[in-house]
């Protein structure tokens, strides 16, 4: 018997058994398995396209910016490395 279970929630998400039965010469062998085929607990959350958008065009104007401080400073005082 083989039992899965998600720490966070210590939910079981998988039960496997297999159960091998001998009568005189005739072996009988079955497997009962069950899975959890959904829950609301691990729910990725979803972001829409503007947040998304957003954050990627802030994040390449933060880099421009940080490069273009970068040689304005260096333009303005070459000592400076």
């Amino acid at each position: 018997m083989d039992i899965y279970y998600d720490q966070a929630s210590g939910m079981m998400v998988q039960w496997r058994q297999e159960t091998i039965q001998t009568t005189g010469t005739t072996q009988t062998n079955s497997t009962q398995m069950m899975n959890l085929a959904s829950s609301n607990v691990w729910v990725i959350p979803e972001f829409p396209t503007v947040f998304v958008s957003v954050l990627v065009a802030v994040g390449v104007a933060s880099t421009l910016g940080a490069m273009g401080m970068t040689k304005y400073r260096r333009h303005l005082f070459p000592q400076i490395k």
